[in-house]
């Protein structure tokens, strides 16, 4: 028997993404559960993992025991217990930005980068963003070196090629190639709107290579090529657009939060392909 949960209180947002469906459990975290319906993927956490696109975010872990999840037009179920989805919690994951002072943008990243650098004491790939690394290659690990070969072809050869090269590469939750890949996504996003230009069809064609068997790394390569982003995500994009350098601090170490190297992985991505202005090194899109 169905019944209406009262505390609505417990609810802190709704991702705006979020398809109706049958959802069923995927994996289980001390934070989270992740449930999917076909190709998509929701994620049923508490505030710790933040807001999302494909979120659904409660005070604290009331869902434990769910085992599965029903999305409605305006109310969906935990097992048996009804919440109404109220538009004031329906997180927006869209981003817009005007008014910026890019010389502002690029003093902002400057110091991203500088403390990337020491919160992350280079875990993951973030040895690929020293522009000496081609003399260090004996001292990083194998497949840190295959995403640097991938980066080569990306950046400068041959766009395909370095995405199937890259995709997949490395180990956890979400492979650090994945995760290179949704920093390079969502960089692109980035430099569209400081460009004013449409890079929606190139994005696209990313996440067609890019994608492969981890649903939970799809997810993520999903909403970056299409331009929505995650509650951490779009904390850091707008400090480094309007931030002091507290606030880029903040949202470097919430960054970095996520997942053993994911965050560094991530941001890894982000920076040096923001860096090299894009793609346009690359030969088979030109």
């Amino acid at each position: 028997m169905k019944s209406e949960i009262r505390d609505k209180n417990l609810l802190i947002s709704f991702g705006d993404k979020i398809s109706s469906g049958e959802y069923i459990i995927h994996s289980r975290f001390k934070n989270s559960i992740n449930f999917y319906y076909k190709e998509r993927l929701i994620t049923l956490g508490n505030k710790k993992i933040g807001s999302g696109p494909s979120n659904i975010i409660f005070e604290k872990n009331y869902f434990d025991n769910v085992k599965s999840i029903s999305i409605f037009d305006d109310s969906f179920y935990l097992d048996s217990e009804k919440f109404i989805i109220e538009k004031e919690k329906i997180y927006s994951s869209d981003l817009i930005i005007s008014d910026f002072d890019i010389n502002n943008f690029y003093k902002n990243l400057r110091v991203f980068e500088r403390y990337l650098k020491i919160f992350s004491k280079d875990k993951g790939l973030l040895p690929l963003i020293d522009e000496n690394i081609e003399n260090k290659k004996n001292f990083i690990n194998n497949f840190t070196k295959r995403i640097y070969e991938g980066m080569n072809y990306l950046f400068n050869i041959d766009l395909i090629e370095g995405i199937r090269l890259i995709k997949g590469v490395g180990v956890g939750l979400t492979p650090s190639g994945d995760d290179f890949i949704s920093g390079l996504l969502t960089a692109l996003k980035v430099l569209e709107m400081i460009n004013k230009e449409n890079n929606l069809y190139l994005r696209k064609l990313i996440y067609d290579n890019a994608k492969g068997d981890n649903l939970i790394s799809n997810n993520f390569l999903f909403y970056a090529s299409e331009g929505l982003f995650f509650e951490r995500t779009k904390k850091l994009i707008l400090s480094l657009f309007y931030g002091s350098e507290s606030e880029i601090v903040d949202s470097t170490v919430s960054i970095l939060q996520i997942g053993e190297t994911s965050g560094v992985d991530f941001s890894t991505g982000f920076l040096i392909t923001i860096k090299k202005g894009g793609l346009y090194g690359s030969k088979r899109f030109n």
